[in-house]
């Protein structure tokens, strides 16, 4: 027997429509930089970082291990909650934007903080690492190179004297 079902409507996409989650139109680098030194970036933030006051809200008690895959469909914000960078439509991840970098480098041990407690989705994420390893390639972000200990016994047995130790 065959029993007849409601044909399944597509998701709504009332989003589309609100101009203030448009996000087609880019901003670039030098207008964000100077977003950051304005005082509406002041006002908005205050002393604390772009991600501090950032709470993503999700189903139960604790929040989940795996992030948003993106909070952009078609160019526009899909969700009620987006993530810090895609939030601020002036915020733009780019190498030179050093200023918007350091939020998200710890200045203890330099390396970016883990994407569990930034809450940036999947996309903005790998923009931000892709961003700051170009920053540092580049020589404008200093970081320390870790220190390499070689067993030179291994390179050089033949020209090392007898009597050396490792």
């Amino acid at each position: 027997m065959f029993y007849l079902e409601r044909p399944k409507r597509p998701p709504s996409k009332n989003y589309l429509k609100d101009p203030t989650r448009d996000r087609r139109t880019p901003i670039d680098v030098e207008t964000s930089i100077k977003y950051l030194n304005s005082e509406a970036f002041k006002e908005t933030y205050q002393n604390y970082k772009v991600w501090e006051v950032f709470r993503r809200n999700f189903r139960g008690q604790y929040s989940p291990v795996v992030p948003r895959l993106s909070c952009l469909d078609e160019g526009f914000v899909k969700t009620s909650n987006p993530c810090p960078i895609c939030r601020d439509r002036y915020l733009v991840l780019h190498y030179t934007n050093l200023q918007l970098l350091a939020h998200f480098i710890s200045p203890q041990t330099g390396y970016v903080y883990p994407n569990s407690i930034l809450c940036l989705c999947a996309e903005q994420y790998e923009k931000l690492c892709v961003a700051i390893t170009l920053a540092k390639n580049h020589g404008l972000i200093d970081f320390e190179v870790p220190i390499r200990n070689y067993d030179y016994f291994y390179y050089y047995k033949d020209k090392l004297p007898k009597n050396f130790q490792c």
